[in-house]
This record gives structure tokens, C-alpha cells and sequence, in this order.
């Protein structure tokens, strides 16, 4: 009976612990590199993870720390056909002006089978692009799709904080317009990835990538990875400004 009893509690603890949502907090001071092994394990033992970020440049970096963690948990996986990609659900997006402080909150999760998108149609968002002209632009696909909006997909292509905020804001305020027109239209989720490096000065001139399509598809937990190891000593990442400073 007691081996029983202690059973049906650790059980117990067990589903407790994959039903509880950890939290991901990020600050204009966070290191990408500690918060993306962070999102990796936790991401291991849960479906989802609400990320809060605030302050300045939180923007760009908390999408560079998806797309770290992705990388590393295709790789854990052997690159495996079907991974899917981490993908964040914007609950909130709040700024006052671009490249000021902003406030963003929200919930990342693994989703399968994300749309393939051609090259040619990824759209090239940079500092100074039209916050009003691209919101516009996402909200004019997003009409024009049924209610499922499964076959939607658009692509993103920008450097820096300035042109990151621009893509966050402008697919938040998509969305909101979406559904105040549509109150049944899906979320939808950015999924970032890294592209090229513009520069040798180091890992912030790096592309960033994302991918918005709507947030279904949600994968379980990848149990039975080992931690992450730390990529690179804190000399190289000194040398490479990948350090907050």
C-alpha cells in the first residue's frame, strides 16, 4: 500500500510539474547566449514557455533567443525531419516610439509543420521602414484567407532592434485589426531563425529571420535530452560582443 501511495505521488508531482508553464524573463542586460540554454532545457520538460521581456533592444534578443534555442534543439535531435520550429504567440507587444523601452509578453512553443516560403517573397524590413505600410501589408493577406488560415505564411528579413520592433509591432497590430474584424481568426505566431552575418564585428550583425504563420500545430516536450552545454567561453564571447554590455 505505501509503495502504492508513493506511486500515485510521484505521479502526481510528475503531471503537477508538465502542467505548470515556466517563465522566461529577458532585460536589456539578459546574455542571448544563458537565456537560449535556458529556453532549450526548459523547453525539454514543457510544451510551452511564457516569455516576459522589457527594456531596450528586448525586442530583437528575444527573438535571437529562439532561434538559438531551435538550433540547438535540432541539433540535440538529430536534425530529425518534422522538428518543426519554436514559434512566440504575442499576448502583448507595447512601445511609445521605436527604439524607446518596450514591454512584450507572450508564449513560445514548438510547432509542427511549418509552410515552406520561397526567397523571393521574404520581405525586407529595415530601421526606417513604414510601421503603417507593413502592418497593412499583413493585415491585407490575413483578410484575404478563410477562417482557418492554415496555408497562410509570411517571411522577414532585418538587422537590429529598430527594424525587430517594427516587425513585432506590425504583426501585432495585424492581428488585433484581424480580429476585431474577425473575432474567430487564429493567433498567430513568429518563428525567428539566423541568417547571414553582414559583418565581422560580431554575432549582432547577424540576419534575422522570421516566419509568421498561425500558432497550431503544438508539439509535446522532448524528453530525455541531455543539458545544454554552454557554446563558448566568455572570452570568446567578449571578443565577439555577445555579451549585454
Amino acid at each position: 500500500v505505501k509503495t502504492y501511495s508513493s506511486a500515485r505521488q510521484s505521479a502526481a508531482l510528475h503531471m503537477k510539474r508538465k502542467l505548470t508553464i515556466p517563465k522566461l524573463q529577458v532585460n536589456s542586460r539578459s546574455c542571448v547566449y544563458n537565456l537560449a540554454n535556458t529556453l532549450t532545457d526548459e523547453m525539454k520538460k514543457h510544451p510551452k514557455v511564457h516569455l516576459e521581456a522589457s527594456g531596450k533592444t528586448v525586442a530583437e534578443k528575444s527573438l535571437r533567443i529562439l532561434a538559438l534555442a531551435c538550433a540547438d534543439l535540432q541539433k540535440a535531435t538529430g536534425y530529425l525531419p518534422g522538428f518543426g520550429l519554436l514559434g512566440l504567440r504575442m499576448d502583448h507587444f507595447q512601445t511609445t516610439v521605436i527604439d524607446s523601452p518596450c514591454a512584450l509578453r507572450g508564449q513560445v512553443a514548438r510547432l509542427l509543420d511549418p509552410p515552406l516560403v520561397s526567397d523571393d517573397v521574404v520581405q525586407v524590413v529595415k530601421k526606417n521602414s513604414c510601421l503603417d505600410s507593413l502592418t497593412e501589408d499583413i493585415f491585407e493577406q490575413l483578410d484575404q484567407l478563410d477562417e482557418g488560415a492554415e496555408n497562410f505564411a509570411s517571411s522577414f528579413r532585418f538587422v537590429g532592434d529598430m527594424a525587430a520592433e517594427r516587425v513585432l509591432l506590425a504583426a501585432r497590430q495585424a492581428e488585433m485589426k484581424i480580429k476585431e474584424k474577425r473575432p474567430k481568426f487564429p493567433a498567430m505566431a513568429l518563428c525567428p531563425s539566423l541568417g547571414a552575418t553582414l559583418s565581422g564585428g560580431g554575432f549582432r550583425h547577424a540576419e534575422v529571420l522570421v516566419l509568421l504563420y498561425p500558432w497550431s500545430k503544438i508539439a509535446s516536450e522532448i524528453p530525455g535530452l541531455p543539458s545544454v552545454r554552454p557554446r563558448h567561453s566568455r572570452e570568446f564571447m567578449e571578443r565577439q560582443d555577445m555579451l549585454p554590455s
